[in-house]
Formats: structure tokens, C-alpha cells, sequence
């Protein structure tokens, strides 16, 4: 086969760079051939080399050469703009990806600020179908008391080119309003001019929530501050009226025994009063501790129907009791359940006008016992019920204070069933329609002996005793020496915990009184220094007279060497039975 044929196996070279490296290697075939073919056909080899070098075969060759080199710059413009273009295709792809996986919805428009383009994060925040968002039609989701201030504030942007930031609400897929903050910047050409408009929006909702829900809470707490200066003030003006008319009247026993019975109720009030407060607050700490006993619930609303009788006869309110026979065994703390129980009744009495009806019943719910409270008085607002157990929430803020409360009782309530392990509703049809409080407690599989508190009996005249009174407070000092006095003792002051230690030496008392935030030394390190005198070991009893009872406040005494804790005020039938053992 003659030399010249061997040119044609060019042509399948080429196809196979083409398919191989596409148009950058079909270029780069030809560029080397025509190359090669040129310095053969000078050199007088080839299949064209038959004579004299040919001008026209020469130049035909340089053609396409020089073709071959254009071809080859094409091809490599060609496959940089290729790589360009997969670039920014991934860069989309990328982008739509980064989109539809965040939180926020963004969307675009044109100039006039119609939308144009399709936004699947809208269409998935909204349910919206894409034909319903074009144009304008995104502004059907919007909330219509937003409608008219967003609107002008997005022709204020068209018309002056300017971004913008806004809230407003939108109505959800799950057909809900949610709160959005909407951001939108133009894109602007070279000559400044807007070529379209983008934005985003995030769900800010439970971010408004969590304000309205911190407002809410500091209103209720400014309510509730303004609430305890009320009831922290009102008891004190029937005690100075009484002090005022027992300096008036110091010989007419008469009167002087119904004053003092004004003020021991206006002290057992605050009692309370203060002790709900320490209460709440030990609660929301974690503080209070339960001393479980098995009891009978029954047992238990009787007895606190009985201490709140008088209240309801001075009020003129009936009573109904339905009680399921037998025992409604519980474990329970006693002391705590009197509380909750005391509670709800009060509760009861406070918002039952005169002449109205208490209903108080006592039964068993399959594993529970059950205590529902029923009052035909003022009823709870549908929009307060849930929330009637919220610390501070104090209900129609229209009744007169003496009606409103400090709003902490039934968030005890709550509190102290949840630690029995039960549970507590509210009930009711609206204002007016009364009301109905359910509690629900665990009961035990078999009937325990029933556990009762006794009645306090009175005193009973003892030996007489030497006590010591060491409190900062002169006037609380004085009064507990005189009642100490009257019961049949001989009692001292100190008012400072190094003047206590001695007139300790000095009088040699068989009690203490001991205050435990004394200055000078802390009623703990007086106590502790009467107790490294080997000599008190066993005689002397130290009883701890403070306004701290929690119960680490109560281990600490115990620490120190106090035999008993109490909080005050004093509880006289309590102390005299204290220095009795």
C-alpha cells in the first residue's frame, strides 16, 4: 500500500479525540497533524512529497494550521465557560439547598415589586400554590389588620429604591397565625437602577410569645407587690385602733377581751399570711420536705370545716357536705394537706357572696380519693382558667382588694398536690356560675388506723421557771417576758448575743428563749457557747424563737444545740406546753 493511503487514518484519530476529549482534543489533533504534515511535505517526505515543493499544497497545509489554532483558543474558551456554568450551576443548587434547609422563607420580585418567580419555602410556610402568590397575591396571607402598614411601607421601598425591615403576621399552614420579621434589599444594576427585589422572613413567634408571656408575669408581679402592701397594711390598722382603745378603756374588761380579739385575729391573719408567702418560695426552691403519714381524708376535711365553721356563719353562707362512707385512706403530710384543703374553703368563702352555698365533698374515684369544693359565687372568666393556678394570678382585678388576694393560695394548692403525687382542677361556667376545684390524690390499697390532730389543750400550772429571753427587737422581748410573767415564770432580756451570754452567767435560767439573727454573735454561736459548758448539758433547754423555718433552717438549729424550733409569732399554748416537758 502506497504511503499516501496512510493519511486517511487520520479521520479516525479525530473521531476518537472528539469523543475522548471533545472539541479541546479535536483541536489539538488537527494542530499536531497540520504541524507535522507542513515540515514533511518541506522536508520532502509524505504522501504529497512527489516533486517539487508545491506553494499551493504548502499554503492549503498552513490553512489549516492556522485553523487548527483558532479551533484549539475556541476550544479552550469554550471549556472555561463550561467549567463556569457547572460551576454556577452548583452554586444554585447549593444556594436552593442552603435555602430549603434553614428556617427562613425568601422569596423575590421583580422591579415593580410583583412576584414573578416561584419561592417553594413561601409555598411550604404558607401552603399557598404558586399561581395564588403571583403578582400581589402573597398579601391574601397576611393578617388584615397588617394588610394597609405593610402595604404603605412597601411602596414607601418601591419609591424610594430603599430596604426595609418589618414585622407583621402570616397565616400558617397549620392555619395559625405566626409572627414573622421580614427583611427586603434591592438588587440594583450599574446605573443604580432596581433590577428586582429580594427578602427573607423568619418565624419569630415564640420569641413574641416568650415577650408577652415576661410582660405578663412582671404586670402580675407589680399587682402582687401593690396586693402585699394591702394586706400587709390592712392588719394594722385594727391593731392600733385596739392599742388606741385599751389606752382608753384600761378598766373595762369588757371591751379590752373583745380588743384582744381583734387583734389575735389580725395576727393569726398575717401569720398566714406569711407563712403562704415562705411557703411558695421554699416550694419553687425545692425546699419543702414531706412528712408522709397514713391518714384519712375525710377526717381531715372535717376537721378544717370546723376551724373555717365560724367564717361561714359570719358570712351567712350554707354549708353542704356529701362524704362517701368509710375511710378515704391517703398517705399524706398532715400539716400539708390541712393546708391545701383550708385553702380551697377559704378560697370558697372569699368569692361566695352572703346567702350563697358552699358544697364540699369527699369521695373515691377508682385508685383516688377526691375532694371537690362547689361554690354558687362569682365564677372564673373562660380566659383566666387557664391560667388560675399561675403564681400571682389574682382574677377580676375589678373586685375590691379585700377580695383579691395576693393570687399565691391555689398556687400552693397546686404545688403541695403535685408533691402527693395528685392532681387539681378548676371548673367553671363563666362569671356568676360559681365554681368547682378538684383534687385528686392517690389512696392506699388498705385502710390505715386514721391519723388526727388533737385539739390543743389548755395549760396546765406547772413549776415555775427561770427563762431567758435574748431578742434584738426590745418591744418583742419586753411583751414575750410579760406573757411569760403571767404564766407563772420569771423571765430576763438580753438584746444581743454577748449581753444573752451574760446575763446567762449571772441569772442561770433553765430555759432560753434565743432569737437566731441576734448582732454581736448569731443566736447559733450563743447557743453553741452555752452548750460547750459541760455544766448545761443536760439541765438547760434552748428553744430557738425566730422568723426563719425552713427546714435547713431548722437542721442548723438542731446543729448548734437548740432543743426545739419555733417560728414566730409565738404560739403561747405551744411554748407553755414546751416548758412544761
Amino acid at each position: 500500500m502506497e504511503l499516501r493511503y496512510y493519511l486517511y487514518a487520520i479521520f479516525p484519530l479525530l473521531i476518537w479525540s472528539a469523543l475522548r476529549f471533545g472539541t479541546f482534543g479535536t483541536a489539538i489533533t488537527v494542530f499536531i497533524t497540520s504541524t507535522i504534515a507542513i515540515f514533511s511535505t518541506l522536508k520532502g517526505y509524505g504522501p504529497f512529497a512527489t516533486g517539487p515543493v508545491d506553494e499551493g499544497l504548502i499554503s492549503l497545509q498552513l490553512f489549516t494550521l492556522v485553523a487548527a489554532s483558532t479551533g484549539l483558543i475556541l476550544a479552550v474558551a469554550e471549556a472555561e465557560r463550561g467549567a463556569a456554568r457547572a460551576s454556577l450551576r452548583r452554586s444554585e443548587q447549593r444556594y436552593k439547598s442552603l435555602v430549603l434547609a434553614s428556617s427562613q422563607v425568601v422569596w423575590s420580585t421583580g422591579a415593580p415589586g410583583e412576584v414573578v418567580e416561584d419561592s417553594p419555602t413561601w409555598r411550604a410556610f404558607t401552603r399557598q400554590a404558586k399561581e395564588e402568590m403571583m403578582g400581589h397575591g402573597w398579601m391574601r396571607k397576611l393578617h388584615l389588620d397588617d394588610v394597609q402598614r405593610v402595604s404603605e411601607i412597601w411602596k414607601h421601598s418601591l419609591a424610594t429604591g430603599t430596604s426595609h425591615e418589618t414585622e407583621f403576621r402570616i397565616l400558617a399552614a397549620d392555619g395559625t397565625y405566626r409572627h414573622v420579621a421580614a427583611r427586603t434589599v434591592p438588587v440594583l444594576e450599574p446605573n443604580g437602577k432596581v433590577r428586582e427585589w429580594v427578602g427573607t422572613m423568619t418565624d419569630i413567634t415564640e420569641k413574641k410569645n416568650a415577650e408577652r408571656e415576661m410582660q405578663e408575669a412582671s404586670r402580675r408581679k407589680d399587682e402582687f407587690l401593690a396586693m402585699l402592701a394591702h394586706e400587709l397594711r390592712s392588719p394594722l390598722a385594727p391593731v392600733r385602733n385596739a392599742i388606741e382603745i385599751i389606752r382608753s378603756n384600761k378598766t373595762d374588761t369588757t371591751r379590752i377581751d373583745w380588743t384582744c380579739g381583734i387583734m389575735e385575729r389580725q395576727v393569726q391573719h398575717m401569720t398566714r399570711l406569711l407563712d403562704d408567702l415562705l411557703d411558695v418560695a421554699r416550694i419553687t426552691h425545692g425546699r419543702i420536705q414531706l412528712h408522709k403519714q397514713p391518714t384519712d381524708l375525710s377526717t381531715q376535711v372535717q376537721q378544717s370545716l370546723e376551724a373555717t365553721r365560724s367564717v361561714l356563719e359570719k358570712k351567712n353562707l350554707r354549708l353542704v357536705t356529701d362524704f362517701a362512707p368509710g375511710p378515704m385512706p391517703i398517705s399524706a403530710d398532715v400539716t400539708r394537706i390541712e393546708q391545701i384543703i383550708t385553702n380551697l374553703l377559704n378560697n370558697a368563702v372569699k368569692f361566695t357572696p352572703p346567702g350563697g352555698q358552699i358544697t364540699v365533698r369527699v369521695h373515691a374515684e377508682g385508685d383516688s380519693a377526691v375532694l371537690r369544693v362547689i361554690d354558687n359565687g362569682r365564677g372564673v372568666a373562660p380566659e383566666l382558667l387557664p391560667r388560675i393556678f399561675q403564681l400571682f394570678e389574682q382574677g377580676d382585678r375589678s373586685l375590691a382588694r379585700s377580695e383579691g388576694g395576693l393570687g399565691i393560695g391555689l398556687t400552693l394548692v397546686q404545688n403541695l398536690v403535685r408533691m402527693h403525687f395528685g392532681t387539681v382542677e378548676a371548673k367553671s361556667e363563666g362569671p356568676g356560675r360559681g365554681s368547682e376545684f378538684i383534687v385528686r390524690l392517690p389512696m392506699l390499697p388498705v385502710v390505715p388506723a386514721q391519723s388526727s390532730k388533737t385539739a390543743a389543750q389548755p395549760p396546765i400550772p406547772g413549776e415555775r421557771k427561770r427563762v431567758l429571753v435574748v431578742e434584738d427587737n426590745l418591744d418583742s422581748a419586753e411583751t414575750l417576758a410579760a406573757m411569760l410573767d403571767m404564766m407563772g415564770h420569771e423571765a430576763r432580756v438580753a438584746n444581743d448575743g454577748p449581753s444573752g451570754i451574760d446575763v446567762f452567767a449571772r441569772f442561770k435560767p433553765s430555759v432560753v428563749l434565743l432569737d437566731i439573727g441576734l448582732p454581736g454573735l448569731s443566736g447559733f454561736e450563743v447557743a453553741e457557747h452555752l452548750r460547750a459548758d459541760s455544766a448545761n448539758a443536760v439541765s438547760l433547754k434552748i428553744i430557738a424563737l425566730t422568723g426563719y423555718g425552713s427546714d435547713s433552717d431548722r437542721a442548723r438549729s438542731k446543729t448548734a444545740g437548740f432543743d426545739y424550733h419555733l417560728v414566730k409569732p409565738v404560739d403561747f399554748e405551744l411554748l407553755e406546753k414546751l416548758l412544761k416537758d
